[in-house]
Parts: structure tokens; C-alpha cells; sequence
């Protein structure tokens, strides 16, 4: 009896010790997971990015209780599609204008606009040259092959610009493409005008200039940038979806945490941020004077004219296909609650 007595304590202690050493590999693990946790952040190559991207030089994502990736992508497209993906390669969070925000949503996706970080109306132009004589009257850019990157605020505003002269889309020859492959279209002539931001316009007039003087491009005039304020207000917000906030919601707070502190740096030293966001887009000293004196660098969230903003463009897609089906209510891809949990002034 003695025997099986002994057994049976030496069979207990072994099995507590077995669970003591589970339940410490366990608690092991799910720290390793937690440090392991990341935060795929999608961003463009472009000036508008600028909030997101001086955050990540100035190293304020470093201290998150997460690891923030940066996914550099090369248009708003390309930004939708990451939220649109599943796993680790994918998106958790993007930063576009409103434009690839009606795609997302009406491909039957939710996208939530969770802050806006800049707006400007000099943000989307024209690169073109005389030759074409578009900038004497835009009535000239009937029967013109003009470069437009589908789906982005460069839609929206070349339509715009048609509908205010006069003309629609079966006027012009749309080229769809990425900026870069539009911009180099242009130079070479074989498209007359394209709808650009930068760094993508002041590339394009700088070389344009340069490759007439070594017989690269041919010479069709001088170069020129236009502009129509009246047309197109830019919105450039963080965006994520209602199945990736509902996962993501406290590394969604700290990012934004993050980025109102890089719009305060922004503001308090915009010839220091300038010259940082300059060397980062490969451009020269001064290329971004223009955008920092029309832009306003602020994250926040006007969620009744966000929703006005959605409804013009969501109606405006509608117009171009008429299967698209409009919501019932536009706030649904609006969500302030992360924002009013850091500062409340933020969501007006």
C-alpha cells in the first residue's frame, strides 16, 4: 500500500511540475508573441505622405509596443490593395486621399477614415508644355492624350476640370499608369499632358529642361505646371478597415499618437522638416517650397465635412458606373473614436 502511495505523490509532483513548466512556456510565448506584434503601415513615395513619413525619420514609431513596418508602395491603388489583402504582408493601416477610399468602399470593402494629416487645394496639377497650348485655354486639351493614374484624386480632378469646360471624358484619350511611368510618358511626348503631384511635377519640369539641352526629349516647348485651386480640395488620411481596426485598435492609437507628434515637429520647424522630406524624395533645396507654404499639416478629423467629401465622390463614381450602388449612410467609414481617445479638441 506504502508502495502505491509513493507512486501516486511522485506521479502528482511530476505533474505539477509539468504544468508549472507549461504554464511558464505559455506565459514565454505569448510575451514572445506580443513583442513579435506588428504593424504594416502603407505609405506613397509622394509629398503627402509627408506627416507619416517624418514620423518614421524621426524614429517616433520606435517606441511603440509594437514593430512598425513601413510598406512603400506607388499609388493610391496599390495602397487599396494592401488593405484589401489578408496576412502578414498585407496592410493593417494606409494613408490615401478620399478618392481610393470610395474604390475601397465600393468594391464592397469598409474602409475607416481614422484622422486626416494634411489638405491643401495646390495639390494635384497638370505638367504640360506650351507646345500643346492647354494653358491658353483649357478648352485645348480636347483630342489630347492626357495621363491620369485611375482611382486616385487625379481622376476625380481631371474629370473636374472636363465638366467645368465644357467637355467629358470621351473628349480626351485617358492613359492610366503609375505617376512615375506617366511623368516619363510626358517627357518623351508621347502623351501631351499629365495629372501629377509631387515629387513627380518638379522632377518632371527639372528634367524636361535638362534633356532638351542633350537631345533626350524632343522640344516641344517650355514646360509647365498648372494649377486649378477651385476644383479639388486634398484630404490625406489615415485609413484601415473595420476588420483590421477591430484587431489593431491599440497600435492604431499609439501610430496616431505618433503622427500628431510629427505634424507638431512639421509645424514648429518646417525649413528643417522641409530639407529632411527633400532629401528623402531625392528632390533639391527648395523643391518643396510650394508645398509647405499651401499645405496645413494637421491630424484631425472633420467628420461631418469627411462624410460630405465621401457622399461628392462616392455620387461622382456613380456617375462613371452606374452599377455602383450608393450607401445609406456615409459615416459608417468614419470612426473618431481613436482620435477623441487621445485628444478630444482633434474631432470637430
Amino acid at each position: 500500500m506504502k508502495k502505491y502511495i509513493n507512486i501516486l505523490i511522485v506521479t502528482v509532483f511530476a505533474l505539477v511540475f509539468f504544468l508549472g513548466c507549461k504554464k511558464s512556456d505559455d506565459k514565454k510565448n505569448n510575451q514572445i508573441s506580443a513583442s513579435e506584434q506588428k504593424l504594416y503601415f502603407a505609405e506613397l513615395p509622394i509629398a503627402y505622405s509627408a506627416v507619416s513619413h517624418l514620423a518614421y525619420i524621426e524614429k517616433l514609431y520606435d517606441d511603440n509596443n509594437y514593430e512598425f513596418k513601413l510598406m512603400s508602395l506607388p499609388a493610391g491603388p496599390d495602397v487599396v490593395a494592401s488593405l484589401r489583402g489578408r496576412g502578414e504582408e498585407t496592410a493593417e493601416a494606409g494613408s490615401i486621399a478620399v478618392t481610393p477610399v470610395v474604390y475601397l468602399a465600393s468594391a464592397g470593402h469598409q474602409p475607416i477614415v481614422l484622422a486626416t494629416t494634411i489638405t491643401s487645394n495646390h495639390r494635384v496639377r497638370i505638367f504640360t508644355t506650351n507646345y500643346t497650348k492647354i494653358s491658353e485655354d483649357y478648352i485645348n486639351i480636347k483630342g489630347k492624350k492626357i495621363g491620369v493614374v485611375l482611382g486616385t484624386v487625379g481622376e476625380i480632378y481631371l474629370s473636374r476640370l472636363l465638366s467645368k469646360h465644357g467637355l467629358s471624358e470621351q473628349d480626351i484619350t485617358r492613359i492610366n499608369g503609375k505617376p512615375a511611368e506617366l511623368k516619363n510618358l510626358v517627357l518623351k511626348g508621347e502623351i501631351d499632358a499629365a495629372v501629377l503631384w509631387d515629387p513627380f511635377l518638379t522632377q518632371a519640369k527639372r528634367e524636361y529642361k535638362n534633356g532638351i539641352k542633350l537631345n533626350k526629349y524632343p522640344d516641344r516647348g517650355q514646360g509647365e505646371i498648372l494649377l486649378d485651386s477651385t476644383l479639388y480640395t486634398l484630404a490625406f488620411n489615415i485609413v484601415t478597415t473595420k476588420e483590421k481596426l477591430k484587431t489593431n485598435r491599440e497600435e492604431l492609437v499609439e501610430m496616431l499618437e505618433d503622427l500628431i507628434e510629427s505634424s507638431e515637429l512639421l509645424n514648429k520647424d518646417k525649413a528643417g522638416s522641409q530639407r529632411k522630406l527633400e532629401k528623402w524624395l531625392n528632390l533639391e533645396d527648395g523643391d518643396l517650397d510650394d508645398f509647405i507654404n499651401t499645405t496645413d499639416f494637421e491630424v484631425y478629423l472633420d467628420t461631418s465635412l469627411m462624410k460630405n467629401w465621401i457622399e461628392e465622390e462616392y455620387r461622382w463614381l456613380k456617375g462613371l458606373k452606374p452599377e455602383t450602388v450608393l450607401p445609406e449612410d456615409f459615416s459608417i467609414f468614419i470612426d473618431e473614436s481613436l482620435l477623441k481617445q487621445i485628444d478630444e479638441t482633434r474631432v470637430k
